[in-house]
């Protein structure tokens, strides 16, 4: 639990290029990381099971295509796309208003 970033180094004192783990790069070495990429997919999942998620369409109805264009900087990041994002159902749509409900 010390801060200790030449943990990171090699025996010669150099970076490891070896060691790119994304949760390192995201939490660091907090403690409470584990909690924190727990919560991520958590969400993610939530998200998942109450929206359908689809490509957007154009004007004339038809899907656009989606292409994996990112980003650089602190962090990668993709490029604004257009899409599609519904309640998967009636009952989806009940769960997102009681949790809306909750947060504000």
């Amino acid at each position: 639990m010390k801060f200790l970033p030449e943990r990171f180094l090699t025996t010669d004192g150099k970076e490891d290029e070896g060691v790119r783990d994304p949760a390192t790069a995201v939490f660091g070495i907090c403690p409470e990381r584990f909690a924190a990429y727990a919560q991520l997919w958590i969400s993610v999942a939530c998200l998942l099971m109450v929206f359908d998620i689809k490509p957007g369409v154009d004007k004339d109805g038809r899907p656009v295509a989606v292409e994996a264009v990112f980003e650089s900087g602190i962090m990668c990041h993709p490029k604004p796309f257009n899409c599609s994002i519904k309640p998967r159902s009636e009952a989806a749509k009940a769960i997102i208003k009681q949790t809306v409900g909750l947060i504000g």
